[in-house]
């Protein structure tokens, strides 16, 4: 007996026996295809309230996810969330806080969660900050390229602060960074390396919209000199 390309129904020839189940076969097969339709149109278009997750860490299947106010992992109240999962296991969830308007990335690799990442606007101000303690800060726009033959990486961050900068009055406790180079490596080696261990030395500057920071590595950074980097750090840091 043949049948279809698709969905494999059944055909009967004209020489072929009338079987009733061969038809109740084929309604059943057209009844499943037709909700594993209407499955996919829910996660697309939020029509279902079966997507509203009370735990992010839970969606790891690719769709389109809400949160309330009660959701565990959640970057933020009310979030939109875009699921994007791999083959290798690997996947990425995009967040957007529907009531302030802020957007979070976080990626699961290995089967962990790794931190949510805020993305700051072109036209964002720039965070000002006083006098305190201000740990895992995550900047944003971060740009600076390579002197001192290989040996410093120069780099400018948008931090405002509401005093003047001395060596004593910003004190930079851990530094980690994500900035890439030209040639698609990482300074440090690693995606997010933890850069205090690299570095010998640091100097800071204050400029206008920002500071920039001289981080000196005797051993030199592997990178030719001159080269660009640009990309997101990490600190932890104290004014006093």
């Amino acid at each position: 007996m043949e049948t279809t390309t698709n969905l494999s129904l059944k055909k009967p020839g004209y020489d072929d026996p009338a079987d009733v189940q061969d038809l109740n076969d084929n309604f059943d097969t057209i009844d499943g295809a037709i909700k594993t339709l209407n499955d996919m149109k829910t996660k697309l278009t939020g029509t279902n309230e079966e997507i509203l997750i009370s735990d992010l860490n839970d969606a790891t299947t690719t769709g389109l996810y809400y949160t309330a106010n009660s959701a565990s992992n959640r970057p933020a109240d009310y979030c939109t969330v875009y699921v994007f999962a791999n083959h290798s296991g690997t996947l990425s969830q995009l967040a957007i806080a529907t009531i302030s308007n802020r957007l979070f990335i976080r990626t699961r690799a290995n089967g962990t969660w790794g931190d949510w990442k805020e993305y700051a606007s072109k036209t964002s101000t720039p965070l000002v900050y006083s006098k305190g303690t201000f740990a895992d800060v995550y900047l944003h726009g971060v740009t600076g390229y390579i002197a001192n033959n290989g040996k410093n990486a120069e780099l400018f961050i948008p931090l405002l602060v509401t005093q003047d900068l001395t060596a004593q009055g910003l004190n930079v406790t851990a530094f980690a960074a994500s900035m890439r180079h030209v040639d698609g490596g990482y300074l440090g080696g690693a995606s997010e390396a933890n850069l205090l261990s690299y570095i010998t030395s640091q100097l800071i500057h204050r400029q206008q919209g920002g500071i920039r920071i001289i981080l000196t590595n005797n051993n030199g950074w592997g990178i030719t000199n001159n080269t660009p980097l640009s990309g997101i750090v990490k600190i932890t840091f104290t004014l006093s």
